[in-house]
């Protein structure tokens, strides 16, 4: 049956009114609409009045009306939905007004009324054909845009007309790629965006397999993502975001179908976005449709300049991709990634079109923030890919012509400090049988090889001061990393050969990272060029820090294996002191720098088995002193005294088997050199006396009194003075003189007045006017009235004691003279008033206490007073009963700060408990220092005297289930006993 045709949608389609709402006839529409021959007037009157509507309510009220009107059922509209052939334009009047129902009706949930226009569609054969007739590429935007939202309209029912729809399209007709590149920069939502948001709709169900038949359209996906480049922003976020959404963080998607999305094609498009330029014009495209053969050759981005307006737009898309692009490589849940438990050690590649992505963005890693972030990361996920990335990066970055060879570097340094710690995979390399697997996988996670193996030739003989400086940089990383592998091989247990894969690791060391003294000569360039202080400081700095790590224990366990690693570091650490001689210079020196290289050289003599090294102790030209002079000098740059002066004295002892017993000596020889204000004068004096121990001790021993109480360096330090050339000035006498005595106060066993004529006669019989001469006279007398000995102890008070600093108080050393120069006055000088000495040392052990620092350790500082005490009253010409002195100094303390560990002379501490058995403070004193040996007897002391205290009951329960050697039951009966005082209150003393 023919019906008439009255209008045509394309004139209607090209007005552009603008009417105010107008009352539609609803009544002419529901008649017109029954009436075969106006059926299709009252549909186009029906899209032009919604077309004006202002609002959603007042299209909703009109549709509500008419199926009002229409009984609520659609019995005169279903009948225009037929297997009749009609005219584009009639198709599009059906779609519109069609599209506008099933929009309503989804969002009102009218399932019943969309279901009859559903089945309808569905019914009709020939009508996807119809829709293929009207998405053909003769259609216009207008039509081919109202069809596609028709088709989505249905998808948006429900899950199981999507999948109906769906199961009736074709995606492989030609007609999808075509409309995929219909585009309109007038029109944020053109041909393609609807196709897209049709092509995307049954994802929003996330069913498994609608997904993965979605997945296997290639030929779309391609040709959506190849056109990303040219969409706008708002297409490029909402594609991007369905993809995640819907696809990507579906759980039950596995790593296998995202795959197979994102291959090359796919992941080549996307990187290209990093590059993007803005939405392009339909001639646009075909203007750079000659491009597209060298666009899909890589995934490289393009370099060509940006030219879009909004550089917040291009910020945009950039930071939307980067993240996009972040989870697809590097989700450990959503991502592609796999986790390769050979880290790379075998022929298989696990993760090769990361590697692809990686090793074409690589191009830009020095001018794309991003690109070189996501490199970075990926490489932090797929740690397999480390050394093919290195190797790439050897060909092509690395070599005496490159021309950011700095910035390669730098960038190096952020691949490794973003890997994650050798520990994280602790459970693999425990469970690897296999020894020589084992070595590979550390070897992979540890030695970029490629790029060692350029390292001497390329890098270390560079003269660029920077390039100098993040090359050392890179290497202590590495060798952080190689240190971490030692440290798994020795110490972890694992379930290889472990000395096999130590060894073969060893090896691997051995053949890739560069030798110590090599960055030597890399230095030495740095002299030659015109380079700042300040790049010779840093490059002196990053040097020490490598020394740092290659004189660790683990390093040097390998000196054995011929490579004589010790001497190449002692060759290193010498040539060093030429750069600090022109870094003192220029009055350019900190502390770090001197403490991590003086940690370096200490590191080096530890481990050494042959202490002598008479190296340091001759004239070096280049220095203009000796390298011991050297030290020195740096070593008064450093502002902590106690610590450089500890430095200096462990690095003095391994210089020679003569003084390697005289720590604690060699510390009062610096520590009172750097408190009398590190004249120069001292200094040479100092270690012109070291020297002669070092170079040749023999004569001196030949002058020295066994068992004498003094030890070379007094010896030494005299001769210096007897064979002096010029008089000796009086800062040296003042200073040897300080030095004496403060070794003197130090002894238990005093040296002998014996051996102070000895001395006096051998060295320095022409020198009676020195103070040193009176001093070796009378130190011996103890005389408080000897004015000479008085005026001794001023000046060390004055000198040494005096100078505090402000912010952290005195140090150890100065606490520690302190306490022993009191005991000093109080036995051996017998001074009268005693309790202002007590006061100070109280004072002193009171400061160690709320400190709490290692360098000024409490138990250490009281256990030397304590054996000074008992030494010194064996020496007192009085009987002093020690036991209330120490009760004193005890009394005294501010047991609020209290340390833990017990004292070696802690014994005393039950005397002082029988003399005062009842004092609290004593006890709890007691309790916390008292040795594990004699906590049996401490309690049989505490039970017989105090059982009433609630704090002494808790102390001996404490003691009884600490110590299960305790078990004598009268300590039970005195707690019981005890708690019988409470009565009432028992409970609350339980």
């Amino acid at each position: 049956m023919g019906i008439k045709r009255k209008i045509e949608e394309n004139d209607i389609e090209s007005e552009k009114k603008t009417k105010k709402d107008e009352v539609f006839p609803i009544e002419t529409f529901v008649k017109n609409l029954k009436d075969p021959e106006s059926s299709f007037l009252a549909l186009s009157e029906f899209n032009e009045h919604v077309r004006q509507l202002s609002s959603q309510e007042k299209l909703g009220e009109l549709i509500e009306n008419i199926l009002l009107s229409l009984k609520s059922n659609l019995d005169d509209v279903l009948p225009l939905i037929t297997e009749e052939k009609r005219k584009t334009s009639e198709n599009t009047t059906l779609y519109r007004f069609l599209t506008t129902l099933m929009e309503y009706f989804s969002t009102k949930n009218y399932s019943t009324l969309s279901e009859l226009i559903m089945k309808r569609f569905l019914s009709i054969t020939s009508s996807i054909h119809t829709i293929y007739f009207m998405l053909s590429s003769h259609s216009t935007a207008s039509h081919l845009k109202v069809t596609l939202r028709f088709l989505l309209s249905m998808v948006q029912q429900n899950e199981y007309y999507a999948r109906s729809i769906f199961s009736l399209i074709d995606f492989k007709r030609p007609c999808w790629k075509s409309l995929l590149k219909r585009r309109d920069i007038r029109d944020s939502e053109d041909v393609r965006y609807w196709v897209i948001k049709f092509f995307f709709s049954p994802l929003v169900y996330q069913h498994i397999d609608t997904i993965r038949n979605l997945i296997k359209e290639h030929d779309i996906f391609h040709e959506i993502f190849y056109g990303l480049v040219n969409d706008s922003r708002n297409t490029v976020e909402f594609i991007l975001d369905e993809i995640r959404t819907n696809i990507i963080m579906v759980p039950g998607v596995t790593k296998t179908d995202k795959i197979h999305l994102f291959d090359d094609r796919n992941l080549k498009s996307l990187i290209r976005l990093y590059n993007w330029t803005g939405q392009q014009k339909q001639k646009d495209l075909v203007r750079t449709k000659k491009k597209k053969e060298k666009l899909e050759e890589s995934l490289e981005l393009e370099d060509e300049e940006m030219e879009v307006e909004d550089n917040n737009d291009r910020d945009e898309v950039r930071r939307i991709v980067h993240t996009f692009m972040m989870i697809i490589l590097n989700s450990r849940n959503y991502g592609i990634n796999f986790f390769d438990t050979n880290f790379g050690s075998t022929t298989k590649n696990s993760n090769p079109i990361i590697l692809k992505v990686i090793t074409n963005l690589s191009n830009h890693f020095l001018t794309d923030e991003y690109a070189s972030n996501l490199i970075v990361t990926c490489l932090t996920t797929c740690p397999d890919l480390l050394q093919p990335f290195f190797k790439l990066i050897s060909h092509e970055y690395i070599s005496i012509r490159s021309k950011n060879l700095s910035g390669t570097l730098e960038f190096l340094c952020e691949v490794i400090q973003q890997q994650k710690p050798l520990n994280s995979w602790l459970e693999i390399f425990q469970t690897t049988s296999d020894s020589i697997k084992l070595t590979d996988i550390l070897i992979n996670l540890t030695l970029p090889m490629e790029i060692m193996n350029k390292f001497d030739q390329v890098i270390l003989k560079n003269s660029d001061s920077t390039i100098q400086l993040i090359s050392m940089k890179f290497l202590s990383m590495i060798l952080e990393r190689v240190k971490e592998a030692l440290n798994i091989l020795t110490n972890v247990s694992l379930a290889c050969e472990k000395i096999s894969a130590l060894e073969a690791y060893q090896q691997a060391i051995l053949r890739y990272i560069p030798k110590p003294d090599h960055f030597c000569d890399s230095l030495n360039l740095l002299k030659t060029t015109d380079s700042t202080t300040s790049d010779l400081h840093h490059s002196v700095s990053q040097y020490i820090n490598l020394l740092k790590l290659y004189s660790s224990s683990c390093f040097m366990s390998m000196s054995a294996m011929n490579i004589n690693l010790d001497i190449l570091l002692t060759n290193s650490i010498l040539n060093l002191l030429s750069f600090f001689k022109e870094i003192l210079l220029k009055n350019d020196m900190n502390d770090n720098l001197i403490e991590n290289y003086f940690q370096c050289i200490r590191n080096i003599l530890n481990y050494r088995e042959s202490i002598d090294d008479a190296v340091w102790a001759r004239h070096n030209k280049e220095l203009e002193c000796t390298p011991l002079r050297m030290l020195f000098k740096l070593g008064k740059q450093f502002k902590q005294f106690d610590q450089i002066s500890e430095h200096l004295s462990s690095i003095i002892i391994k210089l020679s088997s003569m003084i390697n017993n005289n720590y604690q000596e060699l510390i009062i020889w610096f520590y009172t050199w750097l408190k009398l204000g590190s004249s120069e004068k001292i200094e040479q004096f100092l270690s012109n006396s070291i020297e002669k121990i070092i170079l040749n001790p023999y004569p001196l021993l030949e002058k020295t009194i066994k068992d004498s109480g003094y030890s070379l360096m007094i010896y030494s330090a005299l001769d210096t003075i007897q064979y002096a050339k010029e008089d000796i000035s009086n800062e040296i006498d003042e200073y040897l003189c300080d030095v004496v005595f403060q070794i003197y106060i130090g002894q238990l066993n005093q040296p002998t007045d014996k051996v102070h004529q000895h001395l006096r006669k051998v060295y320095l019989k022409n020198k009676k006017n020195m103070k040193i001469y009176q001093l070796f006279n009378v130190i011996s007398t103890l005389n408080k009235q000897n004015e000479i000995l008085m005026n001794e102890i001023s000046h060390i008070a004055k000198s040494i004691l005096s100078n505090i600093d402000l912010e952290k108080g005195p140090d150890n050393i100065q606490i520690n003279l302190a306490i022993k120069l009191n005991i000093f006055k109080i036995f051996l000088l017998q001074e009268s008033d005693t309790s202002r000495l007590i006061a100070e040392m109280i004072q002193c052990l009171n400061i160690a206490l709320l400190l709490k620092d290692p360098h000024r350790s409490f138990e250490i500082l009281f256990d030397t007073a304590i054996e000074h005490i008992q030494s010194y009253s064996l020496l007192s010409n009085e009987n002093i009963d020690i036991i209330p002195l120490i009760c004193q100094l005890i009394n005294g303390l501010n047991m609020t700060h209290q340390t833990t560990k017990s004292l070696q002379h802690s014994k005393i501490l039950l005397k002082c408990l029988e003399y005062q058995p009842n004092n609290y403070h004593l006890i709890y004193f007691t309790s916390n220092y008292l040795s594990l040996e004699y906590r049996t007897e401490f309690l049989n002391i505490i039970c017989q005297t105090v059982t009433d205290n609630l704090d002494i009951l808790k102390i001996m329960i404490k003691e009884i289930k600490v110590n299960e050697n305790i078990n004598d039951e009268k300590f039970l009966d005195a707690i019981i006993d005890g708690l019988k005082v409470y009565n009432e209150n028992l409970e609350d003393g339980i």
